[in-house]
C-alpha cells in the first residue's frame, strides 16, 4: 500500500492532472484506513492480554507492563 501511494504521488508530480490527484487521494485514504485497522487490532490484542493478566490473579507486574505499553 505504501509503494502504491508513493508511485501515485510520483505520477501526480510528473503530470499534474486531476485524475492523478484523485488517484493520490484514494491511495492515501486506503493507506490511512489500513493503518487504522492495524492499530485497532493491536490495541484489542493488548486489551485482551491485560484482561487475561488481571483476571489471572498472578500479581500486578504483568498488567502494569501492558498498561505501560499502551
Amino acid at each position: 500500500m505504501i509503494k502504491s501511494r508513493n508511485e501515485t504521488f510520483a505520477a501526480k508530480f510528473q503530470r499534474n492532472l486531476r485524475s492523478n490527484a484523485e488517484q493520490l487521494k484514494s491511495a492515501r485514504k486506503k493507506l490511512k484506513s489500513a493503518i487504522t485497522v492495524a492499530k485497532n487490532k493491536w490495541i484489542l490484542k493488548q486489551c485482551e492480554q491485560l484482561n487475561d493478566a488481571v483476571s489471572g490473579g498472578k500479581g500486578t507486574k504483568s498488567p502494569w507492563g501492558i498498561v505501560a505499553v499502551l
